[in-house]
């Protein structure tokens, strides 16, 4: 078959039909053993990487990704010289090669013998389109994540320096979010009919995962402000999913990536946090957190349609974690279940990017201070922006501040003092420098005093910072997923290179603490004034 390949004298039809042989045999394990074990691969690669006919680059990239899929073969991708511009280069086609429609017999029945091999390796799942571009994003990912888990700088830099890469991977989410529209309250979302999740989960999580260790994608993004209210749209949409389907977690954990994408690439960038306050974020965000608190707060594993009395709130959970403070492994993917736990995840995403957005966008902060949302929002479209429609709803300042008081109460469980600091974090950055805002947050305060919330700020610094120092020793260079305010901001980065914001991270919390320190001030002159 390689002779069939590398020889110009051969016919063309020789040729094709060799590369089809060869993914065909590949998708049996003794002969991908045999491929790898000897290395084949790189003189395949080299012999037919140029060749640009449409069945030849279908084959080569499926061969490769055939092999990657297997984690052994990692290490032999070193020996395939120019396989990284390769891959970039299948993502920048105008046209994708299985995209069109061949009118020749022969050439469709290769066509069709190619799709079908790209189903059986299980690089294509059912129900997805089978196109050379899906099939190098998978390539693609299982690189990045290789080579943010190894800390491969070379690798790294390879794709990096690519002028177009990470340019052709946000064109194509661009394309294929451009036509997804809110769903409405009627209807039952089904998230794979209007959606290629794998792909646009591939997309999302090349560009999360390059985030952690590189500033490129927020700076590629600051000039794409288009794709910020498709990913707005994605988030609403993976919600009103995951909640009318609780069997499923393809939806929560697409918005894992969304949150995670987002938060870092808001961190230290201001147009990109202008991009998505000018999105509609933030009453996605603040409707994402209500809704899945209140599932958090109702949900019985064993009797998933029961509702809870709501008087006597219990934070009902599969297992005890300590997600802010957990370090996250970045040598495998991380992915989580559609129940508590998982919402869990999404509430302090969702108030972590909150909290970028103000500190980016200051003016952002009359969308929460103005607003009014339902004690139990099952919203799913715009009614955040005017009146609420719910039987019952409060206005928003007062929706958090109230959640806080009844999480910072409950001390046994370690997960409901994170969310509560992190509340406190974001009713800090929402109130600051607002008397009348300040007065609202006073009144409805537990014990109508800042104390107990100082507090356990000053003990969630302290947890924070001892996390912080250890992370940070040398002997601990592994890299970790980080919940920290950056000014009250929330990154995730490797450790060697978030080092010196460790210390920006505390001057941060020390300015919400101060902040609230002279409200409470205040208000005890006042009230000593009236006495």
């Amino acid at each position: 078959m390689y002779q069939c390949l590398s020889t110009a004298r051969h016919t063309a039809l020789l040729h094709l039909t060799s590369c089809l042989d060869l993914v065909r045999s590949m998708l049996k394990q003794e002969f991908a053993a045999y491929i790898r074990s000897y290395q084949y691969i790189s003189v395949i690669f080299e012999a037919i990487h140029e060749d640009r006919d449409p069945i030849v680059l279908s084959s080569l990239v499926l061969m490769i990704g055939i092999l990657l899929q297997d984690t052994r073969a990692l290490r032999d991708r070193a020996t395939i010289r120019n396989l990284i511009p390769f891959l970039c280069m299948s993502l920048d086609m105008d046209m994708d090669p299985m995209a069109t429609t061949p009118s020749a017999r022969q050439e469709m029945a290769m066509f069709n013998d190619i799709k079908d091999a790209a189903r059986q390796s299980g690089i294509i799942q059912k129900g997805q389109k089978v196109l050379i571009k899906s099939i190098a994003l998978v390539n693609m990912i299982i690189i990045v994540n290789q080579g943010v888990s190894l800390q491969d700088k070379e690798t790294l830099s390879v794709i990096e320096n690519d002028p177009k890469f990470l340019g052709s991977v946000i064109e194509i989410l661009i394309e294929d979010l451009a036509w997804i529209k809110q769903p409405s309250s009627g209807s039952n979302v089904s998230l794979p009919d209007v959606l290629d999740i794998d792909r646009v989960e591939n997309c999302l999580g090349i560009l999360e995962r390059l985030a952690l260790i590189s500033n490129t994608p927020a700076s590629m993004l600051t000039d794409k402000p288009s794709l910020f209210p498709l990913l707005v749209q994605l988030v609403t949409l993976c919600r009103v999913h995951a909640l009318q389907n609780l069997q499923q977690a393809a939806s929560l954990n697409l918005m894992l990536h969304i949150l995670r994408l987002l938060i870092n690439v808001t961190n230290g960038f201001e147009r990109c946090g202008t991009h998505l306050a000018n999105s509609g974020s933030i009453q996605v965000l603040v409707q994402n957190f209500v809704q899945f608190y209140h599932h958090c707060r109702n949900y019985c594993p064993e009797y998933p349609d029961l509702e809870l009395d709501p008087s006597e709130p219990k934070w009902i959970k599969t297992s005890s974690r300590q997600v802010a403070f957990e370090s996250l492994s970045l040598t495998k993917e991380v992915e989580i279940e559609n129940d508590a736990n998982g919402w869990y995840d999404m509430l302090l995403l969702s108030l972590g990017l909150l909290i970028n957005i103000l500190e980016t966008s200051p003016h952002s902060r009359e969308l929460i201070t103005s607003t009014a949302i339902g004690l139990d929002c099952m919203a799913i479209g715009n009614c955040f922006h005017a009146e609420c429609e719910c039987e019952k709803s409060t206005e928003t300042l007062e929706r958090l501040v109230q959640i806080y008081n009844t999480e910072a109460i409950i001390s046994d469980m370690t997960e409901n003092q994170v969310l509560a600091a992190h509340l406190a974090l974001l009713i800090g950055c929402v109130v600051e420098g607002s008397p009348e805002n300040e007065d609202r947050l006073y009144r409805t305060i537990q014990g109508h005093s800042l104390e107990p919330m100082l507090e356990l700020l000053r003990e969630f610094v302290s947890i924070h910072k001892t996390v912080q120092d250890e992370r940070y020793e040398p002997q601990h260079q592994e890299q970790v997923m980080m919940m920290e305010p950056s000014s009250t901001s929330v990154t995730m980065a490797s450790s060697g290179t978030l080092a010196g914001k460790a210390a920006e991270t505390e001057q941060s919390f020390v300015k919400v603490i101060q902040a609230l320190q002279g409200i409470e001030l205040r208000f005890q002159s006042r009230g000593q004034g009236d006495a």
